[in-house]
């Protein structure tokens, strides 16, 4: 007789293993170790596991077995392993399997070295490829092959990532390589990811037929680009994000805040435009006194780059010393008092932090809650002072609960805290979460999101969500037990 599992058919079967794969995704055995051991219970879960669990690989240092290659539909191939192990990166060997995978449809390369030309011609003759992120990127070899067909490509990332670039890079010839690959896509991509260190003013003269999504991340050009210029062809446009990080490199020393070269109506010709996210940028940039009448998200951000090189300390660095721009919460509701879009309903606010009484400075909040009467989603960014900090967390005092109750459209609310390291999070804060859905009665989710300062958990955070069915069970110890005797001070119901 079948078991329960036996009985699934593998689409469902896949469906339990990702989920699997979520709950395990910042722990040591991440990976889909969940669905090898589920295989090894019996022939036919192996049997209906087997396509889900070498459906998407990594690169080793030698080529897949055959056998696998039409089952795989991710590959990432990089330079080297977690424990600095050379990789078969760049080799024929590798060019033959990835033209054979008749299901690959996302391919990642991290290579830290001059992407061979071989390569991308293969990639570009590949019918199934979906989406294609380059991270590190080094396009300062041969010429861009002529012939790139990418007959399924909808999504490209060109990223030069990390603030670590070698100094003997061919910049000119970089560019032209670019400016190729970008000329022979441009009519396909629905969805196009690209350091400003990339962005040349050429790149104002391409024509974008489909483009919907347009980011600019890493640092910003480094020949400034109008905007109206820079999406003057992006006429389908409805998400546009500039997420700028500070330069730090010696020759190119560039620090926020930064001021975009903005002329009136840049964006008036974008009437699909309902997403604007920056990061970094002066609170004073013309920009943000002409958004589109229709936006409905608006993303306040002040990113960093990850500095991996850099020896992990036990001392936690100060607020900004990656170079990170926070608007103040006042500049905040002075800039959305500029906003005049009733269809704003999705906010993100990076908030201050103040390091002497321990705690987000969220005095404006008010303000800022009065100009978007009819938010239905809001993100809050923060950076604790350190593990014992419960602001957000275990919330000792009702201010916060009282400052949310005029959203009374309010359905999501996400609170992002950032840590020195992402392991110093405490844990799920269920007791946060319950007083929120509790007390802030338009509350239909409460999401927690941690990730870290010094690591690279900023892009895939550690996510906990709640709904209201949580009401129902008694509400969850406080995650934080014993907070030392200053910290109870700097919350006590009569401070707040």
């Amino acid at each position: 007789m079948l078991s329960a599992f036996e009985s699934l058919p593998p689409e469902l079967l896949a469906i339990i293993l990702d989920e699997l794969l979520l709950v395990h995704a910042h722990s040591a055995t991440r990976g889909r170790s969940c669905g090898v051991a589920l295989s090894t219970t019996s022939r036919l879960l192996r049997a209906k596991s087997f396509a889900w669990l070498f459906s998407e690989v990594n690169n080793s240092e030698c080529v897949w077995p055959r056998t696998l290659w039409p089952h795989i539909v991710k590959v990432h191939i990089r330079g080297l392993s977690a424990t600095n192990v050379p990789l078969a990166a760049t080799s024929p060997a590798l060019y033959h399997a990835l033209a054979s995978m008749p299901a690959l449809t996302h391919v990642s390369i991290d290579i830290d070295v001059v992407l061979p030309p071989e390569m991308m011609s293969t990639l570009a003759t590949l019918n199934s490829l979906y989406q294609l992120a380059i991270e590190r990127v080094r396009l300062d070899g041969p010429a861009t092959p002529l012939h790139l067909p990418f007959p399924s490509l909808s999504r490209l990332l060109l990223r030069v990532r990390a603030p670590y670039r070698e100094p003997n890079i061919d910049t000119e010839r970089e560019n032209a390589n670019v400016l190729a690959l970008l000329c022979a896509v441009s009519d396909k991509l629905v969805e196009l990811t690209i350091s400003g260190d990339l962005l040349t003013p050429p790149f104002t003269q391409l024509e974008w037929e489909r483009l919907k999504c347009f980011t600019v991340t890493d640092h910003p050009p480094f020949q400034s680009i109008p905007i109206h210029s820079l999406v003057g062809h992006m006429h389908r446009l409805s998400t546009l994000e500039l997420l700028f990080t500070a330069d730090f490199r010696v020759a190119n020393r560039r620090l926020p805040p930064f001021t975009l070269d903005y002329a009136d109506n840049s964006l008036s010709h974008l009437p699909e435009l309902s997403t604007f996210a920056c990061s970094n940028l002066d609170s004073g940039n013309a920009i943000f006194q002409h958004l589109p009448q229709n936006l409905q998200t608006l993303r306040l951000l002040a990113l960093w780059d990850y500095h991996d090189r850099i020896p992990v300390r036990y001392d936690p660095l100060p607020i900004g010393s990656f170079g990170e721009h926070v608007m103040p919460t006042t500049d905040v509701a002075r800039l959305l008092s500029g906003i005049t879009s009733a269809n704003l309903t999705s906010l993100c606010i990076t908030l201050l932090s103040d390091l002497r009484a321990r705690k987000p400075i969220i005095g404006a909040l008010p303000a800022v809650i009065e100009r978007v009467p009819a938010l239905r989603s809001l993100e809050l960014r923060y950076r604790p002072y350190d593990y014992t900090d419960m602001y957000f967390v275990d919330f000792v005092g009702m201010q916060f609960f009282s400052l949310l109750q005029p959203l009374r459209h309010l359905a999501h609310l996400t609170l992002f805290l950032i840590y020195y390291i992402v392991e110093e999070n405490p844990g799920p804060p269920g007791h946060g979460a319950h007083s929120l859905l509790k007390y802030v009665s338009p509350l239909q989710t409460v999401t927690y999101k941690f990730a870290g300062y010094r690591d690279a958990t900023l892009g895939s955070p550690l996510v906990y969500c709640w709904d209201k069915s949580m009401l129902r069970d008694p509400r969850p110890p406080r995650v934080i037990r014993e907070p030392p005797l200053i910290v109870l001070e700097c919350y006590s119901d009569d401070d707040e």
